[in-house]
């Protein structure tokens, strides 16, 4: 922020020596660098952005400013998601860690939303589960369980999607659709963990909303999101939790199915879907046509494995100098012994993984390749 108000400065003391008007102001070039993060997903450094600007300057005053009041907004929703993610009080526990999942369910009181909420360990690598999440219209081609329609009314980049979606659920429910305007948030350097936010939407700019289909009932998403939080390059942590107005009573039966069943078997077709590494299918293909974007898009997860890796590293090095200095003593007296020089220490793994990204990120053409 200092160096965009010194660049300010500068900018405006040299177009007044040439008798010129119309530089960037200091909160103009703080709007700019503001916009620019939100667009990378980092919704958080954007917000403290706008926050330091002065109020009359954040302030949705005409189109200039708009880009203020959404930054504000989605920082809300992000907000308001990871408080939903992160509660644990008056969930009932529908599947307890079975084959690694489990589901849970609660009664919002006096409203007729319930919540849903689901957490597994996926296995696969963390790009594989990043493109079933951003190609959104092929969902359709790993739950087959129930059939399911997904349209991407408008792409507004790779982390933020208008979507419509359609199920046909059994009596007593009948078919039920849903529009969504999702967005992905890189909480990395925060929270360890990429969170996407969801809600519904009745009406966005120029877009055309599909109307309610004959037998069909529109459900209400008050808020849903979903929490991505990488372990390894190759093991993955997911929440998803949703707030959903299903429009209707609900008794106690249906809940359990929902959550038992849908919930449940939509989770591990995913899982399954992600930890295939022949192809992958249609999404492999995706990803080797979007090649840049999906470098843009695992090269954040990759700075963060590759930082854990190091501090790993030096978490191990710190408490190996601790050691029994006898015991240091009787290795170096027993390597005299020998007549050899001492060994090397061997690299571990955590730290050749490190050392791997890292060359990944510093190279732009073998991310695209890793990408790939």
């Amino acid at each position: 922020l200092a160096k965009m108000e010194t660049a300010s400065a500068a900018a405006s003391a040299a177009a007044e020596e040439r008798g010129e008007g119309g530089a960037k102001t200091a909160d103009e070039l703080k709007l700019e660098e503001a916009t620019r993060l939100y667009r990378l997903s980092k919704i958080r450094e954007a917000y403290q952005i706008v926050e330091s600007m002065t109020p009359s300057s954040s302030k949705p005053e005409g189109k200039e400013h708009a880009m203020a009041a959404e930054i504000k907004a989605k920082y809300a929703e992000l907000v308001r998601t990871r408080a939903l993610l992160d509660d644990t009080s008056g969930w009932e526990t529908v599947v307890d860690n079975y084959n690694g999942v489990s589901t849970f369910h609660r009664s919002e009181e006096d409203t007729p939303i319930h919540s849903l909420k689901v957490i597994g360990i996926i296995e696969a690598p963390v790009q594989h589960l990043l493109s079933l999440v951003i190609e959104a219209d092929l969902i359709p081609t790993f739950i087959n369980f129930i059939k399911i329609e997904v349209e991407q009314l408008r792409v507004m980049s790779v982390y933020h999607q208008l979507i419509y979606q359609k199920v046909p659920l059994p009596w007593p429910l009948s078919t039920r659709d849903i529009v969504v305007e999702a967005q992905g948030f890189d909480e990395l350097e925060h929270h360890g963990d990429l969170v996407i936010t969801g809600k519904s939407v009745s009406k966005y700019e120029d877009v055309k909303i599909p109307k309610v289909a004959n037998g069909s009932t529109r459900l209400e998403v008050h808020l849903a999101g979903g929490r991505i939080r990488p372990i390894t390059m190759n093991k993955v942590e997911v929440t998803v939790v949703a707030n959903v107005d299903f429009q209707m009573y609900l008794p106690n039966a249906v809940i359990n199915w929902l959550s038992k069943t849908l919930a449940y078997y939509a989770f591990v077709q995913f899982r399954a879907k992600a930890a295939s590494t022949s192809g992958n299918g249609a999404h492999y293909e995706r990803v080797k046509e979007k090649k840049e974007v999906y470098a843009q898009v695992m090269e954040p997860v990759i700075h963060f494995l590759a930082k854990k890796e190091k501090e790993s590293q030096a978490a191990e090095k710190k408490s190996s100098t601790n050691e029994d200095s006898s015991v240091t003593k009787t290795s170096e007296a027993n390597t005299n012994k020998g007549g050899g020089e001492p060994n090397n220490e061997s690299k571990s793994p955590a730290v050749a993984q490190a050392e791997s990204l890292e060359g990944v990120i510093e190279n732009k053409q073998a991310l695209h390749m890793s990408t790939t």
